[in-house]
């Protein structure tokens, strides 16, 4: 077997900068779609490689929604007594590519899903202080906003982003 091209590397970060690394979904489908424009462009539409594009398009773009709900979990945390947690710090792992190496497709996508999934499993563990109505239900509304981010982080884990050739 051969050597990997990448290090684990420890990063940090705000429960906020983790949860907003949603927006790296949307650069991928973005990038994916630009590449598939340009095979049809170029009247390239037979080529198995537009086929797997065309996939995996899909696969992101039924994921689009990501973003919106980092954003509302973001927001109902904000208005709740577990604000400050979105500014404490959190350990997750990364890859990084060795010196002079870009970073792939599936290392950037694999990357935020470590950094979204870091978040939601801080906020896990939430207690809802006693006979407090209210943070009982903004509780039972981060909590539903969690399960969804969950899922879909848990989808986007078996996108294949085709290779260059």
């Amino acid at each position: 077997m051969g050597r990997r091209n990448y290090k684990i590397i420890k990063h940090e970060g705000t429960l906020r900068d983790c949860i907003s690394d949603a927006g790296e979904v949307e650069d991928l489908r973005e990038e994916i779609e630009e590449w598939k424009s340009s095979l049809e462009d170029n009247s390239m539409e037979h080529l198995p490689k537009f086929e797997e594009l065309e996939e995996c398009a899909g696969e992101l773009e039924a994921q689009d929604e990501i973003e919106t709900q980092a954003e509302e979990l973001a927001t109902a945390l904000e208005e709740t007594p577990w604000a400050d947690l979105l500014d404490k710090k959190i350990s997750y792992t990364n890859m990084q590519p060795y010196k002079g190496r870009g970073y792939p497709r599936w290392m950037r996508m694999s990357n935020s899903l470590a950094a979204m999934r870091a978040a939601l499993e801080e906020l896990g563990d939430l207690t809802v202080p006693e006979g407090d109505e209210k943070a009982d239900e903004q509780h039972t509304e981060i909590e539903s906003a969690v399960q969804e981010l969950e899922a879909t982080c848990e989808q986007l884990e078996g996108v294949c982003f085709p290779s260059m050739f």
